[in-house]
Order: structure tokens, then sequence, then C-alpha cells
């Protein structure tokens, strides 16, 4: 893990008000603190991608670039667009203050649509195919956080307001 990511994470959570252990597991799982990770989710194609190619509204490269999952928070490429992500290339996302300050934006977005619900927000983080795999990610998700509320201590984050 990357010493510098660790006050990113925690300053980008508590701009958008979230908990700084949650960030930091989500980090942890999305990626292993790796700002270059990506990972292709081939389950958004059809869903997602495909009408969009049909309109001509993207191109092809737009469109596999929307499939993946990019750096510290694995921000799903199409949600980073929906979130008002204007960079030329979704590649950028692998910039470490981008990606943790988009991430939390777009993670506060699913929180409040779930009534503050974090545990049903995650559920839609993973990009899981079934509703089990979505649970199981959640709750890893919930099991790293025990372990980062375990790890920061209080004067860190108190350093980074």
């Amino acid at each position: 893990m990357s010493r510098r990511c660790v006050p990113l994470a925690l300053k980008a959570a508590l701009a958008e008000a979230l908990d700084p252990a949650l960030v930091c597991a989500v980090i942890e799982q999305e990626s292993g603190w790796n700002p270059w990770k990506m990972r292709f989710q081939k389950s958004v194609f059809p869903r997602v991608v495909v009408p969009l190619l049909k309109g001509d509204r993207i191109s092809i490269s737009e469109g596999y670039a929307r499939c993946f999952c990019w750096g510290l928070m694995g921000i799903l490429g199409h949600d980073a667009r929906e979130a008002g992500f204007a960079g030329p290339y979704l590649s950028a996302l692998c910039d470490s203050g981008e990606n943790v300050s988009l991430g939390c934006r777009i993670l506060r977005r699913k929180i409040d649509a779930a009534s503050g619900e974090t545990f049903r927000a995650l559920l839609t983080w993973g990009e899981c195919q079934s509703r089990e795999r979505a649970t199981l990610y959640a709750d890893r998700i919930f099991a790293r956080r025990s372990f980062w509320l375990e790890r920061l201590s209080q004067n860190e984050v108190k350093s980074i307001r």
C-alpha cells in the first residue's frame, strides 16, 4: 500500500461525509492499493454499451473502456461518465487523486440512493452478476472496514481535517 494514498483516501472520504475506514476498505478490496489496477466487467457490455454503440453515441474504444473498473476504487468507466467525468480517456482514472475523489462522490450518491444504507449501496458497487455474489462482496468490504477502523488512528483522521 502506498503511504501517499491513505491520506488521499481520508481526505476524499471526509469531503463526502463518508466513513474513512469504509473508503479504505473499498480501495483494499478493489485494487489492493494499486492505482494502476484495471478489471474488465463483461456483464456491462451488453447491458450498457451495446445500446450506446447502436446509436453511434460513443466509439468502440470508449465502449470497451466503460466496461473496465479503473484505479484504486475500481470505478466502473460507465459510472464515471454518468457521474460527470469528462476527461477524454477513462484511463485518467488511474490518477490516484482523481480516482479517490470521484470514487467517493459516486459512493456517496449510491449510499444516498440507498436511503443511507451502506450495505445496500455496496451491493451496487461491485457490478456483481448475482445477489449472492453482491452480498459476499459487501460482506468482504465490511470485514475489511473492521480492520481499517482499528488501524486508522483518530489523530490521523483529525490531521486530514
